[in-house]
């Protein structure tokens, strides 16, 4: 069976990532690659099944280190608008005081 073979500006498309992106992050072996070019001018092919191991390795099922999605939001608002005072009414998430 032949492995589809892509292209780094077909990995960048599919990743919603820039080529400058992917290049780098087979510079740093995230990402498996061929060189079929020398080694003054890159020329790289991706095979799927490097790809699909990449993408397996950054799965995430949450937000690591956050047990409350909000919590993350709240700190956020606080280190960046300076937002304090943060209470849950029903559900709804509320600000009370800005500093």
């Amino acid at each position: 069976m032949i492995d589809r073979i892509y292209t780094v500006a077909e990995v960048a498309a599919r990743l919603e990532v820039s080529v400058k992106t992917v290049r780098k992050f087979i510079r740093t072996g995230q990402l498996k690659a061929y060189n079929l070019g020398s080694k003054k001018r890159y020329r790289y092919a991706i095979r799927k099944a490097f790809l699909e191991a990449f993408l397996a390795a950054r799965e995430v099922t949450g937000i690591e280190g956050v047990s409350d999605p909000w919590s993350r939001l709240d700190q956020a608002l606080d280190f960046h608008l300076g937002i304090s005072g943060k209470s849950c009414v029903d559900g709804e998430r509320t600000l009370q005081g800005i500093r």
